[in-house]
């Protein structure tokens, strides 16, 4: 049996991974805010739709779309008045589709 001994920077590589790892999970980890995602997954939707869609106030939903941002998880684009929101990174969306397939039985 081989022993592994990783070099200090396999290690210091693997802990940076580890913490983005653990950040991500931890913004996705709230029931609004994966429901907020969730919504997102099918393409780009204005707040009002979103807050519509996931059943919470507007308020409530802009508070959840900024921390979303904050973490880089979702991008914004302006549509004349509208801000429209879409899933900014790409492994939220394979998460995201795995959960759906997992969780979310098809009607």
């Amino acid at each position: 049996m081989q022993v592994l001994n990783p070099s200090a920077d396999h290690l210091d590589a693997l802990a940076s991974a580890s913490e983005d790892a653990a950040r991500l999970l931890r913004a996705m980890g709230h029931g609004a805010r994966l429901r907020i995602l969730c919504a997102l997954v099918q393409g780009e939707l204005p707040s009002g739709e979103i807050a519509r869609q996931v059943g919470i106030r507007e308020p409530a939903a802009s508070q959840q779309l900024a921390l979303l941002r904050a973490e880089r998880l979702v991008e914004t684009r302006r549509e004349g008045q509208k801000v429209l929101y879409s899933v900014a990174n790409p492994i939220v969306l394979r998460i995201l589709r795995e959960l759906q397939a997992s969780f979310c039985p098809a009607p």
